[in-house]
Parts: C-alpha cells; sequence; structure tokens
C-alpha cells in the first residue's frame, strides 16, 4: 500500500505542477523520477492489471516528457559528470552542465520572463519574441547570405526558386515610402498592359496603398487566376490606371532567339517577337557569317533552369548556328547543382567546381563527358557587377576550361554556399545558411573580389533587364560588341588566346 501512496502523491504533484504549466520540468527531475518508480511498481504489483495499466501510462508519460526535454535541450545534452581529486586527494564526481545548456537555459528564463511580465503583453507575442531572436542572433555573424524566413518569406523564396506562382507578373522594391516595380516579367500580364519598370503604385483596387505595409502590397496584387485588379500608377509624375487580369505566371529563366545573316532577330519558339533591330555600324560586313548566331538570356539558376538550357541547345542545334551567346548580366545565381549541368553541357572532362566546408572538407565536382554542344562552335558569356553565385561559377568554369570569352563588366563576388532547412510550425519557416565557398577548376575563390572578363565593355547608361529587340535598339553596348566578337573567328580566337594566357595556374591539390 505505501508505494500505492507514493504513486498519488506523485499524480497529485504532477497535477500542480501541470497548473503552473511545469509538467516538462518536473516528469524530467531526477527527484521526482516518475519512470523508476513505475517501473518499480510494475514490477512489484505484477498481479494487479490496474496497477499495471497506471504504471505503463506513467512510463509511457515519463518517456515522452523525456524526449520533449532532450529536444527543449539542444540535442538532448546532458549534464557530464567528470571525475576528479579534491584538496585532499580523494576523487570525487562532479557534474558539468554545458556551455549550449547554460546558454539555453538563460534563453528559456529570459523568454518566460518577458511573457509573464513585460508590461505590454501585445509586445510579447511567442512569434515576434522568437523571431526576432532568431534574426537577432544570425546578425552577430555578419553574413547577409545567412537569413531566417518567416512563413511569408518563405513563400515567396519558394515561389521563385519553383518559377511558377498566380499574380500579374512584376516584381516590387520599396524604396522609402514608395513602392516600385523593379521589373516585369516578359510575356506576364503586367508586361501585356504595359506596366514598366521604375513605375510607382499609388492605389491598388481603389485603394491608395499609403498605409500599406510592403507584404500587404505584395498580398493584394497576389489572387486567383483569372481575377481582375485594378492599378493605379505613377510613371515621372503622370498617373495611369490599368485593368488587369491575373494569371499563372510561369517564370521562365531561359530566353532566345536566333541572330540571322540579314542582321535581324527571328524567334526559335514563342519566347519573343523581334523584328529587325541591329544597327547595321555595329556589325562587321567583312566577317558576316552565313549562319545565325544563338543568342540566349539565362535570368536565374532555378529548379528547372538546365532543362530550359538543354531544350535551347538542342534547338540551336538543330539551326546550325555558328556561336552562342550567354547573357547572365544581373543574374543573381540560384542552384549550384544547376550550375554544375548547364557547364556540363559545353564540356567533356576535368573539374568543374568544389567546395569546401567546415573543416576544410573538400568536395569535387567533375564533367560526365556526355558534351551536349560542340566544342569547336565558340562560345561568349555576357556578365556584368550584378552577375553572381552559380552564374559565377558557370562563367568560371567554362573561362578556366578554354571554352567561353567572357564579355561585360567584373562580376559580383559572391563565392559561398548555402542549404536551406526548413522547420514545420503552424506555417513552414526556414533558415538559409552558409555551408561552404565555392573554388573554380583553377583552384581559386574570387569572395568578395569578382571574376575579371577578358574583354571589359561598360554601357553608359548601366544594364537594364528589357527585351532583346529593346536592349539591340538602344545604345546597348555590351550586346552589340559581344556580336561583333561572336562573328569574327580572328576576334573570338585572339580574345580567347588572351584569355589562356593571362589565366592563373591551376592549383595543384585539384587535379583535372
Amino acid at each position: 500500500m505505501h508505494e500505492l501512496l507514493v504513486v498519488v502523491n506523485i499524480l497529485v504533484q504532477a497535477e500542480k505542477a501541470l497548473e503552473r504549466k511545469s509538467m516538462i520540468f518536473f516528469l524530467s527531475s531526477k527527484k521526482n523520477s516518475i519512470g523508476k518508480i513505475a517501473l518499480k511498481l510494475f514490477l512489484f504489483f505484477n498481479q494487479s492489471k490496474q496497477v499495471q495499466k497506471l504504471c505503463l501510462g506513467m512510463l509511457l508519460v515519463a518517456g515522452f516528457s523525456l524526449l520533449l526535454t532532450k529536444d527543449a535541450y539542444g540535442q538532448g545534452q546532458q549534464p557530464i559528470t567528470i571525475k576528479k581529486k579534491n584538496a585532499q586527494g580523494i576523487v570525487v564526481q562532479q557534474k558539468v552542465i554545458s556551455e549550449d545548456q547554460t546558454y539555453l537555459n538563460l534563453f528559456r528564463s529570459i523568454y518566460s520572463v518577458l511573457r509573464n511580465r513585460y508590461v505590454d503583453e501585445s509586445k510579447v507575442d511567442p512569434d515576434d519574441l522568437i523571431f526576432a531572436a532568431i534574426k537577432g542572433m544570425l546578425k552577430s555573424l555578419d553574413d547577409p547570405y545567412t537569413v531566417f524566413f518567416d512563413s511569408e518569406t518563405f513563400k515567396k523564396f519558394k515561389q521563385q526558386t519553383d518559377s511558377i506562382y498566380k499574380g500579374i507578373g512584376v516584381y516590387l522594391v520599396k524604396e522609402g515610402k514608395k513602392v516600385k516595380v523593379s521589373r516585369v516579367i516578359e510575356n506576364s500580364p503586367a508586361w501585356e498592359v504595359g506596366i514598366e519598370k521604375g513605375d510607382s503604385i499609388i492605389a491598388v483596387n481603389g485603394q491608395v496603398i499609403k498605409d500599406y505595409s510592403f507584404e500587404e502590397v505584395i498580398r493584394s496584387l497576389s489572387g486567383e487566376e483569372g481575377t481582375i485588379v485594378e492599378l493605379k500608377i505613377d510613371r515621372q509624375g503622370k498617373n495611369l490606371e490599368y485593368s488587369i487580369q491575373r494569371g499563372e505566371i510561369l517564370v521562365k529563366s531561359v530566353y532566345a532567339a536566333l541572330i540571322t545573316e540579314d542582321d535581324s532577330f527571328r524567334r526559335i519558339n514563342n519566347d519573343f517577337f523581334l523584328e529587325k533591330a541591329i544597327n547595321s555600324e555595329f556589325i562587321d560586313n567583312e566577317t558576316e557569317p552565313s549562319f545565325p548566331v544563338g543568342y540566349m538570356r539565362v535570368l536565374r539558376f532555378a529548379a528547372k533552369t538546365h532543362i530550359e538550357f538543354q531544350k535551347t541547345l538542342n534547338l540551336f542545334k538543330k539551326e546550325h548556328v555558328s556561336g552562342i551567346i550567354i547573357d547572365l548580366r544581373s543574374n543573381p545565381g540560384g542552384f549550384l547543382h544547376v550550375a554544375v549541368s548547364m557547364v556540363d553541357s559545353l564540356i567533356s572532362s576535368g573539374t568543374i567546381v568544389s567546395t569546401r566546408s567546415r573543416g576544410n572538407r573538400e568536395k569535387i565536382q567533375k564533367a560526365s563527358a556526355r558534351l551536349d554542344f560542340p566544342k569547336f562552335l565558340p562560345v561568349l558569356i555576357l556578365v556584368n557587377s550584378s552577375s553572381a553565385s552559380a552564374s559565377e561559377v558557370f562563367t568560371g568554369a567554362l573561362r578556366d576550361h578554354e571554352r567561353a570569352v567572357t564579355l561585360g563588366e567584373k562580376t559580383f563576388g559572391k563565392f559561398s554556399v548555402q542549404q536551406q532547412v526548413s522547420f514545420n510550425l503552424k506555417e513552414p519557416v526556414a533558415l538559409k545558411l552558409s555551408i561552404a565557398g565555392y573554388y573554380l577548376p583553377n583552384g581559386q575563390s574570387y569572395h568578395k573580389k569578382g571574376i575579371p572578363v577578358d574583354i571589359e565593355v561598360k554601357n553608359d547608361e548601366g544594364f537594364k533587364l528589357k527585351s532583346v529587340e529593346a536592349s539591340l535598339q538602344d545604345a546597348d553596348k555590351q550586346l552589340h560588341e559581344a556580336l561583333r566578337v561572336i562573328r569574327s573567328p580572328k576576334l573570338y580566337q585572339k580574345y580567347s588566346d588572351a584569355s589562356v594566357e593571362e589565366k592563373l595556374e591551376p592549383n595543384p591539390e585539384i587535379k583535372n
């Protein structure tokens, strides 16, 4: 009977602890080891089914609480028992709490005090406190590429990487109190009605947005396919109104066209409607080829970009192009494996990229020898100071393998690898953290430096993302010079040879 009274006493204490919202710590404490007592009682009263059920239930609760405690203390770190001699030379045991556990205990205590005692209860919402703490922790790393995504920003991030969403097809940026269009997706509903980069949004569906948060403006433009959004915008002091039907936006990442023999563009799919646009003064008529030049613009290295890239290469082969221009200007990067797959289409052997992670662990990715594009045809890559990350992996690998000439401006200089880790709360959230650095086939990293180009050409007004037709009608010096070089075998070879001479010696640790 004494043991039963102990059980009852423990359950009473547990009930009181539950009222104080401290059941987990009660269950996991050594003082009230329910698991041990329940096990002993279960073995002692092996003839009593009622007590057996009670004790088994307690065992399950104790086990579950231990799991919770393990998670709460960070990967189940428990106090460590060490043996040491005291002043009298006697060996004694001492329990030491790990540094991680000490600080996690401090954090939990501060969180609890804020939640229960802070004067303004509306400011101590669990989401706000925890998310702010996480962001503060990441800020201390001084790494702009290690970021935390709350549920809303995670959704937007996934839309960009998945390349499909429903809306009107614009990218927005907040400039002071204004919300401006930073980019219009080609062939989107916004593109078709004439929305332009730089337009400031004044009102959505008749509601002035001056009191809207940036996130509220974004949500107001999204909606079900086929629904209408009324948009009022300011364009250089002139107010304009548009009625736009929302649609499913397939954000293509590769656009392609052919530059034909008579100096005009000919579309090879539905990506462009292009007419004669090249000013003949930019063309070296003595070197004009008999076959078209393939042009492709790669906007980002998204989940399916390598598939789009492969299809474009196949189209170019069917058209018997004399060479290709790959435009990576203002391409911010994306998935590393996508960039590696695209390089693999253009070289037959050797290292594409290596990554070095914590502890200097190295992983080398090599070409598979599949080679999807003729090796003898010239490749020219256009880059600028906004070409970053996977763009630089692609550009640097082809340049190091003497497979491409680069033209434009020095690249951005982001040579770090990020990994995404998602967590399931009410809605998914995620952490994107830096886990490694990129290294080109020659063993070099250009982090915070950027890759220098073979042919430096700057546009007078910088680079503006627009249709290829508009780029050629404007004074896009970089694109015109790329056409001139790719059309002339002598010029291309000259810059290719110069590029080989200027390259750094390969790192002896990395074997091609």
